[in-house]
């Protein structure tokens, strides 16, 4: 499983430095029309008047926010994926990586208390109930790491043994 948390952190890397490459946000969908030429969908970043075009999206209809025409859904998706939330849901990811890491390490170290327990003939009944507990712990982690690699199911170095 360390190829696993290895393998997703390298994605979690990627996804960062397209997101910091990215104009900051906060972004936002916009109308715009363009006389004869119809309305746009649009996304801006900044506020009021210190605004930039992130991306133009033509629709080429008279009507402002079309919902016939994806380009208002499309422009919105964009919006809301600006690099600022891409940056919380990477920062999201990694704490669940430092859980499971963590989690992995809790158990190693039980299992040797529980071996050095054993060889002293001792009672290891809460050990025992604290082990199942870790262990427990790290399989939902397991599965929760293997959701979140999903996602990228298509980039290099992704092993079908990891889909859940």
């Amino acid at each position: 499983m360390d190829e696993l948390v290895r393998w997703l952190g390298e994605q979690l890397d990627e996804d960062e430095r397209i997101a910091r490459a990215a104009t900051p946000g906060p972004w936002r969908q916009h109308d715009t029309h363009l006389g004869q030429y119809g309305h746009t969908a649009t996304v801006l970043s900044g506020e009021r008047n210190d605004t930039e075009l992130r991306a133009w999206l033509p629709s080429m209809s008279q009507e402002s926010w079309d919902e016939t025409r994806n380009v208002w859904n499309d422009a919105v998706h964009i919006a809301t994926h600006d690099p600022a939330r891409v940056l919380r849901e990477i920062d999201a990811k990694r704490q669940v990586l430092t859980g499971y890491t963590k989690t992995v390490e809790r158990v190693e170290e039980l299992e040797a208390l529980r071996e050095r327990l054993k060889a002293r003939g001792q009672d290891v009944f809460m050990t025992e109930m604290d082990r199942a507990s870790a262990i427990h712990k790290r399989d939902v982690l397991h599965g929760v790491l293997q959701i979140l690699a999903l996602p990228y199911v298509d980039r290099p170095g992704y092993c079908e043994e990891w889909r859940p």
